[in-house]
This record gives C-alpha cells, sequence and structure tokens, in this order.
C-alpha cells in the first residue's frame, strides 16, 4: 500500500509500483499476497485455527477495498496502512498457536 505518497513520488521520480504502475494496479497487486496467504492459513491448520488465521488477513483485504472505494482517501489509506502489522501479527500468532 505505498500509495499514501503517490504524488510526491511521481514528482520525484522515486520508482515506486504505484508511480510506475498507477493505482489501480498498485491496488490489485496488493490484494494478490492477502488472498495467497488467506487461502494458504485455511488449508494449512485445524478448523479454529484457520478461522483464527484468516480473519485478520480479511480484515486486510476488506480495508483494501474500502481504501479503493474511498479513491484512496489520506484517511482510510492511513487506517490501512497503520493498522497493517495488528492484523499481520494476529494472524502470525493464531497460526503459531496451531503448529
Amino acid at each position: 500500500m505505498d500509495i499514501k505518497d503517490l504524488p510526491g513520488d511521481a514528482l520525484t521520480g522515486v520508482p515506486t509500483i504505484p508511480a510506475a504502475l498507477g493505482r489501480a494496479s498498485a491496488w490489485l497487486i496488493s490484494i494478490v499476497p492477502l488472498a495467497t496467504a488467506a487461502a494458504v492459513a485455511a488449508s494449512t491448520a485445524t478448523a479454529s485455527a484457520a478461522a483464527a488465521a484468516v480473519w485478520p488477513l480479511g480484515m486486510m483485504v476488506a480495508l483494501a477495498v474500502y481504501v479503493r472505494m474511498s479513491e484512496y482517501s489520506p484517511r482510510s489509506l492511513a487506517l490501512a496502512i497503520e493498522s497493517a502489522p495488528l492484523w499481520l501479527a494476529c494472524a502470525a500468532t493464531a497460526l503459531m498457536r496451531a503448529s
């Protein structure tokens, strides 16, 4: 979700994915790893552990959709970016407890 500073990156020539490919492509690229992680978590653990690991990843996908629907507003970007470590930690903790 390196979309937050897209205007500055584009002006200064910083070669980020959003600057090179545009917001829509960058958004799609950010969804693919989340969907893959959710699928792996769902398939490699018990049902309860899978649910515990998948819901935080689902929250990240939901936030990414919210960002896209809000046309990348600064508020939505800040929420998605600043809460990502929390959701990833929740998913990682659930998977570690399952093993």
